[in-house]
């Protein structure tokens, strides 16, 4: 399951994920990967994104953990 909600969140702020790469430190493949679910975010991967993006702690499930239907 794709997670569009963080997805919107990084253009929102960086314009694509491709300017994301640098200052969250991962490759694009594997920030894809990790928002597609095929792999799975670290704690302190989640920590820095959340730093970036100004993501609340409160919001950390809207944006890490999607349920699916």
């Amino acid at each position: 399951m794709y997670n569009n909600v963080l997805r919107g969140r990084i253009v929102q702020k960086y314009g694509s994920l491709k300017n994301f790469v640098e200052p969250v430190g991962l490759s694009y493949a594997s920030i894809l990967a990790k928002i597609s679910g095929s792999t799975d975010w670290t704690a302190s991967e989640v920590q820095r994104i959340c730093r970036l993006l100004e993501i609340q702690p409160k919001e950390i499930p809207d944006y890490f953990f999607t349920q699916e239907v």
